[in-house]
């Protein structure tokens, strides 16, 4: 039997980003999974993150991450 999760984690976001995301999440498992993927690789520093194009909306430390250990 597969052990339930005992966290949840929520995040705020543009309709349109959530409705592209879930699009593209769905090509590869539920849009669960495949955030919990993500964040596990970035934890595990499995993960590298560039700077978009135009930072209109961005965390400036997120960038320095890439090689630190957390």
């Amino acid at each position: 039997m597969k052990k339930l999760k005992n966290v949840v984690f929520t995040v705020r976001m543009e309709e349109a980003e959530c409705r592209r995301y879930k699009k593209f999440a769905s090509k590869y498992g539920t849009p669960s999974d495949v955030a919990r993927e993500l964040f596990n690789a970035l934890v595990d520093n499995r993960l590298t993150i560039s700077p978009p194009e135009t930072p209109a909306k961005t965390i400036t430390n997120l960038w320095r991450m890439n090689n630190e250990t957390y």
